[in-house]
């Protein structure tokens, strides 16, 4: 199966979720008697994250060449109400391309809306950052990537402000490539699809 088919695919599965997070306000409202309350305090709210990630660059029933990867981020997500946050933060991607002089190495910058339990919370939203120097050919670099983004799994308390995460985070994105020596500076290239299993750290100040 072709990577722009794939692509697609992959973009109507995050689009899908999209929308299945947006009716949960309905689902927990039938689930629970008690209203969400706004935090009366931002201190109160506001956590500071730092996590690291192990994964890989494509999945196999999509596509034929899988490259191992890691990522490292820190981030801060803003707990507006008892179970909705919305998350930000700046991630390093690095994967290792099999047979090419390079890697694929990226900064990501995701701004996602998220729902959460005590021990348990679902996310989703988009993601764009620069390109590190990915050439994809003799005249032409990865310029920059946009694209959506969505996550599951996890928390565990170790202290009453601390607690730790592990969750499975899964990106596709567009790449826009740099064409040099040409009228067209700009042009779609080969969509990118990151499965990362994610380990995290959390502090709520």
């Amino acid at each position: 199966m072709g990577s722009s088919s794939a692509g697609v695919k992959l973009l109507k599965i995050c689009i899908l979720f999209v929308c299945l997070l947006a009716t949960m306000p309905a689902i927990s409202q039938n689930l629970q008697k008690e209203e969400d309350l706004l935090c009366g305090n931002f201190s109160k709210c506001l956590n500071l994250t730092v996590d690291i990630g192990g994964g890989c660059n494509g999945i196999p029933i999509f596509y034929d060449d899988i490259f191992p990867g890691y990522s490292v981020g820190m981030g801060m997500r803003y707990d507006y109400s008892q179970h909705w946050g919305l998350a930000t933060g700046v991630t390093y991607a690095n994967f290792f391309v099999k047979n090419h002089d390079h890697n694929v190495r990226s900064l990501l910058i995701p701004i996602e809306v998220e729902y959460h339990l005590a021990h348990f919370y679902m996310r989703a939203g988009v993601v764009l950052g620069p390109d590190i120097k990915t050439k994809v050919a003799a005249n032409a670099d990865i310029l920059f990537r946009v694209g959506g983004t969505i996550g599951l799994g996890g928390r565990f308390q170790i202290t009453p402000k601390d607690r730790v995460s592990v969750g499975l985070q899964c990106t596709l994105v567009e790449t826009f490539e740099h064409i040099y020596e040409s009228s067209r500076f700009l042009k779609p290239g080969m969509p990118h699809y990151f499965d990362m299993l994610m380990i995290g750290f959390e502090h709520q100040f």
